[in-house]
């Protein structure tokens, strides 16, 4: 079968070079994986916060990586930081690991418990886990992404909006992206 087709099925035009493959996740583990494969590693920084794990899981994704590491961010614009921080709400997840190694991030206990149940009969923990979250105006959010830039040494982030409202979302990125889409007109 040709290189990109399958079922008949072809991938029109074909790109002179292939795209750069991301892994995203949140240990130690994933970064080095991202690193041995020769892929760019995102931290999930929008499923866990905590800074120790996050510069720990960038430094090794740097070792010997040919791509420089992402950070996943929660982040919501609004035209005030009372707004952006009421439409987020209290964010947060817990981790449910079973003692053969699997876990997930959930967002409530009755998720948790009811996804325990049909794993199976395995001892688990939960842990509860913070994400990296910049709410406020737009200028807020340009400060808190140099911030993460100056802690973590990072270049570039992924955004995910926690926010079920299309427009909502829509105008957050529109404020957030205000400096960068005025340059390009």
């Amino acid at each position: 079968m040709a290189a990109g087709a399958a079922r008949g099925a072809a991938i029109i035009p074909r790109p002179e070079t292939a795209p750069q493959a991301f892994l995203l996740g949140g240990s130690a583990a994933t970064a080095r994986k991202a690193r041995d494969l020769g892929w760019g590693y995102v931290h999930a920084g929008h499923h866990d916060g905590n800074a120790e794990v996050t510069r720990a899981a960038l430094s090794l994704a740097r070792e010997g990586g040919a791509v420089a590491p992402v950070l996943a961010v929660l982040a919501f614009a609004a035209p005030t930081r009372a707004e952006a921080e009421a439409r987020l709400g209290d964010q947060r997840f817990l981790r449910l690991t079973f003692e053969d190694g699997h876990s997930v991030n959930l967002g409530s206990k009755e998720s948790a418990l009811d996804y325990a149940a049909q794993y199976g009969p395995l001892d688990y923990s939960l842990t509860e886990r913070r994400p990296t979250i910049l709410a406020g105006t737009a200028e807020d959010i340009h400060a808190g992404f140099d911030a993460l830039a100056r802690d973590f040494g990072i270049a570039e982030f992924v955004i995910d909006q926690p926010v079920a409202e299309t427009s909502a979302r829509l105008a957050s990125l529109h404020l957030i992206a205000g400096p960068a889409l005025s340059a390009a007109a």
